[in-house]
């Protein structure tokens, strides 16, 4: 009997994951969540409120359809982020000076200062998730942004969820396949 390592078989695994993800890119059109709404023409709101106002509205579309597919995913993930990021009271130093809202809103220091609690309490109360899922639609949402053909993932949420740590290094290695 031939013993394979952990890390082997964690190996094996990641490429296993990875050449699904790829063979369940589908770049045919899949049914649109509503004319208004798509990763290439969304643009993020400027205040809380109509953050606030514009997930509600991409929550009752994603619940309409009965489907929630990576491009809607990303949407929801990117207002998401973008609500988070309003919801910050002062950026440190390093912060202020970058222009990646997904840098600002991994900085322990500027997460501290913020009203991240409150922003987690909303949005779970209203959505009706917890704050693993919602840090999760805005790891798909960057996805998305950086990758355009990410959206075309027909893979079940809760597969990539998985695998979402590896995911960005696993794409950044590929990346010609990603943005074309």
């Amino acid at each position: 009997m031939v013993r394979t390592s952990k890390k082997a078989r964690k190996t094996r695994v990641n490429k296993d994951f990875y050449t699904e993800l790829k063979k369940s890119v589908t770049c045919t059109a899949i049914d649109t969540l509503s004319k208004t709404l798509s990763i290439e023409t969304y643009v993020e709101q400027d205040s809380i409120e109509k953050s606030e106002i514009m997930i509600d509205a991409i929550f009752v579309e994603l619940n309409k359809t009965k489907k929630f597919i990576i491009e809607f995913s990303s949407i929801l993930g990117i207002e998401l982020a973008n609500l988070k990021l309003l919801c910050y009271y002062a950026k440190c130093d390093k912060c202020t000076a970058s222009a990646d809202k997904y840098v600002i809103l991994s900085c322990k220091r500027c997460n501290s200062s913020s009203n991240v609690d409150s922003y987690f309490s909303d949005v779970k109360s209203k959505l009706q998730y917890s704050d693993v899922w919602i840090n999760f639609l805005i790891r798909i949402g960057r996805l998305c942004k950086l990758y355009p053909k990410f959206k075309y993932v027909t893979l079940p949420l809760n597969q990539i969820q998985k695998q979402i740590s590896k995911l960005p290094m696993l794409v950044e290695n590929d990346i010609e396949f990603w943005r074309t």
